[in-house]
């Protein structure tokens, strides 16, 4: 049989709500229907006193009244609702942002024509920092390698600054 989740309170309900008043809650449905009513708004009540009370001892509400952080975004907002959401609306929720990562990976790839990059961006952060050892191993090892290059270059004539088909192979560029 699936359980549900317990629903999360909210950080503005934590501020108002003592444990017995949760314990109320949980407890009023095994009460006499006479008693629920009272019970019921009794609870209501003492979270609003408790609200006035403590919005009521700053004359105006100071930034560390409900914790927030400066700068947000509609993307921050929508992840912070998210555990409040029934199941349904947060996968789509889900689905939204999943579709807006893949679009911003695509962005980044439009931008950024590096394959190499590319791969990387789209890999965890702890898998990052290998990847950026290894292209590192990897492109000294080309540069290791570059010598033999040249020396090849040497034996067929070529120089590695010249087109193949150039003037300085020693045709006439008449035709003569």
């Amino acid at each position: 049989m699936d359980q549900k989740k317990p629903f999360p309170m909210t950080p503005f309900d934590m501020l108002v709500t003592t444990e017995e008043l949760q314990m109320m809650k949980l407890i009023l449905p095994y009460l006499p229907a006479g008693q629920q009513r009272t019970f019921a708004v009794f609870i209501k009540f003492t979270e609003l006193r408790n609200t006035w009370d403590y919005f009521g001892k700053c004359a105006k509400v100071s930034s560390q009244s409900i914790p927030c952080s400066g700068k947000i975004s509609p993307t921050d907002v929508l992840q912070e609702i998210r555990p409040y959401m029934k199941e349904e609306e947060a996968e789509n929720l889900d689905m939204v942002f999943s579709a807006m990562s893949m679009m911003e990976m695509f962005q980044s790839m439009s931008e950024n024509s590096d394959p190499a990059e590319i791969l990387k961006s789209v890999m965890p952060p702890d898998k990052q920092e290998m990847f950026d050892i290894y292209k590192e191993m990897v492109s000294e090892g080309d540069e290791m390698h570059e010598p033999d290059r040249r020396a090849m270059d040497e034996v067929d004539g070529t120089s590695p600054d010249e087109a193949p088909g150039s003037s300085q192979t020693g045709a006439d560029p008449d035709g003569i």
